[in-house]
């Protein structure tokens, strides 16, 4: 249920989790004054006051701890897809050069950056997987692998030099929202200039120690976000948000004012206020799904920059 409403237009979702069930709220209020009374509602507001407030303080206590557990989740997928893009720009520029190797290992890569965006984004946003992308990033270590056959030893000091190589790629990829095509092209140069340190006629273990990292770093932050779009909240804990929403809600029904549509107000605000944070945890519990969710601009841009100029 909950992916279904996390997949739903936000302004379709607003209705269904707040505007219906606050209208159901208000009239609670009108349907109970005229089957109790006023005067013995009244009795009850002394005594009600001080168990309300331990029952609402306990339920924002478990609202703000499931916002706050998904949002990091959602979070945690948008890093992910930033540091696979980052691991897969890192490749690209590690794997520049005219031998066959090198332009199958790049074709491996961009062909699963493909599929990536093509095929995972989609079913991601249903809880699922792409076994063609899981054969893509098969088919990108074989031709890493192939790639490798060629190299020869190298000292540990071009390891780590390329292993900087890749931290300053991928925490630029990270504070970016907006970058500059310039500062990009400097920093692709400095690939180059590296490899051309190393080369003696044939590719060093150096690169591929690189390149076979941020191969592992892809498939990471692929099952990370594999995993997170299956949904973030377990059943057993919408259970008790669901059922705390309406009990909060409803507590307020053994009030009585003589100003009733100011009670009914009172407990629309209320119910305003308590569903829209259950409306919130469902937008960003399946953080690949609905109106909110995490895009595939970074991959996108990593196709675009090192396959369309």
């Amino acid at each position: 249920m909950s992916l279904f409403l996390a997949g739903l237009p936000l302004w379709v979702a607003a209705i269904l989790l707040v505007v219906l069930p606050t209208i159901a709220a208000m009239c609670g209020p009108l349907l109970v004054r005229r089957q109790v009374g006023l005067e013995r509602l009244i009795s009850n507001n002394e005594i009600a006051g001080f168990k309300f407030a331990a029952v609402s303080v306990t339920y924002a206590v478990l609202v703000a701890f499931a916002v706050i557990v998904v949002w990091e989740k959602f979070n945690e997928a948008e890093t992910a897809v930033v540091q696979e893009a980052g691991a897969s720009a890192t490749i690209y520029l590690l794997t520049t050069g005219p031998d066959p190797e090198a332009v199958a290992t790049r074709a491996a890569l961009g062909n699963y950056l493909r599929l990536v965006i093509d095929r995972d984004w989609p079913l991601m946003a249903t809880g699922k997987e792409s076994p063609e992308v899981t054969q893509a990033l098969n088919a990108l270590y074989a031709a890493a692998l192939r790639l490798m056959e060629n190299g020869s030893r190298q000292p540990a000091i071009f390891v780590e030099m390329l292993k900087q190589l890749g931290a300053i790629t991928q925490a630029r990829r990270t504070r970016l929202h907006k970058e500059s095509r310039e500062m990009t092209q400097v920093l692709n140069a400095l690939y180059p200039t590296a490899l051309r340190l190393m080369e003696n006629g044939s590719r060093q273990p150096a690169i591929f120690v690189e390149m076979f990292k941020q191969l592992d770093a892809i498939t990471q932050a692929r099952r990370t976000r594999l995993r997170l779009a299956t949904g973030i909240v377990p059943g057993i804990v919408w259970l008790v948000l669901s059922c705390g929403a309406i009990l909060t809600v409803g507590f307020t029904f053994f009030f009585g004012t003589k100003n009733l549509p100011a009670q009914v107000m009172m407990t629309g605000i209320l119910s305003v206020i308590v569903f829209m944070g259950l409306l919130v945890i469902v937008l960003i519990e399946y953080p690949f799904t609905g109106p909110v969710h995490v895009g595939s601009e970074p991959l996108q841009a990593v196709v675009e920059e090192f396959e369309h100029g």
